[in-house]
């Protein structure tokens, strides 16, 4: 049987589908579904493609949970990505790395914020609300803005000595 029905989350994911959006766009007509025709929307602007979702059954505990089928692969998955060039797979085949495991290793990352950036991000996008939550969030945007301080100081004292050497070196 297929269906046509229109995801939509409160916060849409270009270049996403997850099985609990495809579970609430599909509402009654869930569990007579054998696939699904979506059109995705590409992660980084581009042109919209079309595909068709299969599922499948996973052993789970004493029953069976429908999940979303790769495309690539044939493995049961919850989310599928796009993978550039109209089609979809899951993290493993479209090789999707979060921003953390792309720039945890990298210089900007390490000593220009980029790791307060991140713990910033992460609490503000968690669902905690307490005071602590707060207090943190705050102590974080400081230690970020203290942190872009010192590297714009620094990237100008170095400019200003590379612009003097210079004026010196090419003197008349």
């Amino acid at each position: 049987m297929t269906i046509d029905a229109p995801i939509s989350h409160p916060q849409p994911r270009p270049g996403e589908v997850r099985i609990g959006d495809v579970r609430a766009a599909l509402g009654a007509d869930w569990g007579s579904a054998d696939h699904l025709v979506v059109e995705i929307l590409p992660p980084r602007g581009g042109i919209p493609s079309v595909s068709t979702l299969r599922f499948m059954s996973k052993p789970s505990g004493r029953g069976l949970h429908v999940l979303l089928a790769c495309p690539a692969c044939s493995e049961p998955r919850s989310v599928l990505y796009a993978d550039g060039r109209g089609g979809l797979g899951c993290r493993l085949c479209v090789r999707h790395r979060t921003r953390h495991q792309r720039d945890a290793r990298t210089t900007r990352y390490r000593s220009h914020g980029g790791r307060e950036l991140d713990r910033l991000l992460r609490l503000a996008s968690s669902r905690a609300t307490s005071a602590g939550a707060s207090a943190a969030l705050t102590a974080l945007g400081e230690q970020l803005k203290n942190t872009t301080r010192a590297l714009r100081d620094s990237t100008l004292d170095l400019v200003t000595a590379a612009l003097g050497a210079a004026e010196v070196t090419h003197a008349p």
